[in-house]
């Protein structure tokens, strides 16, 4: 079974024009069985396991070529950390800004989006990537959580403010006379 899919892979990489390599096979693979959207570190770690003399440069260089040939794509989120996604199909993303959990989102609505003539001028679209920026459940409950615990902090350690105006104007008299 596994040689198999050991085959596919190869079958596509050479179908994309790339030399077979066990690192490449090692880390497509890898890609395209995952749920998550891993970083290039991520990516390194966990192959690394199967691989043990696998550089980060090799990692990141076939990232890059895999990238390159539309085996995978890259998902460029605000934490400045590029993520990867080995489903090359046409689909969403939801990315939560708390925790840069992605989560694939497939809904046939998005396939006609289109650029409005007028603001194209001939610009040839070759993939069109929607992403929802929000926060997930699982983030959702964990903030709320804490803004409670803040304001329970806050009630119980809440001074009075006490102030007397008379004192404030007297401040400010001082001050703006001098």
């Amino acid at each position: 079974m596994v040689q198999g899919i050991y085959e596919d892979i190869a079958g596509t990489l050479r179908s994309h024009g790339l030399q077979v390599t066990s690192q490449r096979i090692l880390i497509y693979d890898y890609l395209i069985h995952t749920r998550e959207h891993p970083s290039a570190q991520q990516v390194f770690e966990d192959v690394f396991e199967s691989l043990p003399g696998i550089s980060k440069a090799t990692v990141y260089n076939t990232l890059e070529v895999l990238s390159n040939h539309g085996l995978i794509q890259k998902i460029n989120i605000n934490s400045g950390v590029t993520r990867y996604d080995g489903d090359t199909s046409v689909h969403s993303h939801l990315i939560c800004t708390h925790c840069h959990r992605i989560i694939d989102y497939f809904d046939d609505s998005f396939l006609g989006l289109r650029v409005p003539e007028n603001l194209w001028n001939g610009f040839e679209v070759k993939r069109t990537c929607v992403i929802f920026y929000g926060v997930c459940d699982s983030c959702r409950e964990e903030l709320a959580a804490q803004a409670k615990e803040k304001r329970k902090a806050r009630k119980d350690c809440v001074v009075p403010f006490k102030r007397d105006l008379k004192q404030v104007d007297a401040w400010l008299t001082v001050k703006t006379k001098g």
